[in-house]
């Protein structure tokens, strides 16, 4: 009987890998996939475009504004374009 089940289960024991999804080729496939997304320029930019919201409305509450001065800031802030002054700035001939 002990033989019996040993001939029987053998095979199975060494086909059942070949036959097992790989855990780790998994994982790795799903990593990989996330970490494109989360690289595309679309959402870099929205990462970057929500962290300067944070820092303008941070910025808005250490100065105190309210209502429409907090309105105002908020917009000249997030619109404004640090890359390009800085450019223009040393084209100019100015030192940060």
């Amino acid at each position: 009987m002990k033989k019996a089940l040993f001939a029987i289960a053998l095979p199975m024991l060494l086909a059942s890998p070949a036959f097992a999804c790989d855990p780790i080729s998994q994982n790795a496939t799903k990593m990989n996939e996330t970490l494109t997304q989360s690289s595309s320029p679309e959402n870099v930019q929205a990462v970057a475009l929500r962290n300067k919201a944070m820092y303008c409305h941070q910025n808005a509450k250490n100065l105190g504004l309210l209502g429409d001065a907090h309105t105002n800031y908020m917009t000249s802030c997030i619109n404004k374009n640090e890359a390009l002054e800085l450019k223009t700035s040393m084209t100019k001939g100015q030192k940060i």
